[in-house]
């Protein structure tokens, strides 16, 4: 699969009754994770979507590969996301 295929993925682990576990993966190893501004969309509609999942307990954060988590490339990382103005 091409790293554009998927640029964010979401996978969720059902905990049963201790509700569900998100784990978005930023999926760019090739490049170190970097962030560029499709996948700080990627993420804020990810981050949107889990946001109205009531079973939802927490979200894990993390880069594929085995180099690097993530290195934000500013300002296209932040351009047209601001985090203070998510729904709390």
């Amino acid at each position: 699969m091409a790293e554009s295929d998927q640029i964010v993925r979401v996978d969720i682990e059902d905990r049963g009754n201790a509700g569900r576990v998100a784990h978005v993966i930023v999926s760019r190893p090739g490049k170190l994770n970097t962030l560029t501004q499709a996948h700080s969309k990627a993420l804020h509609g990810a981050f949107l979507e889990l946001a109205n999942d009531p079973d939802l307990r927490v979200v894990v954060l993390t880069g594929g590969g085995d180099r690097a988590f993530t290195r934000p490339q500013f300002p296209v990382y932040c351009d047209g996301v601001n985090p203070l103005k998510a729904p709390a």
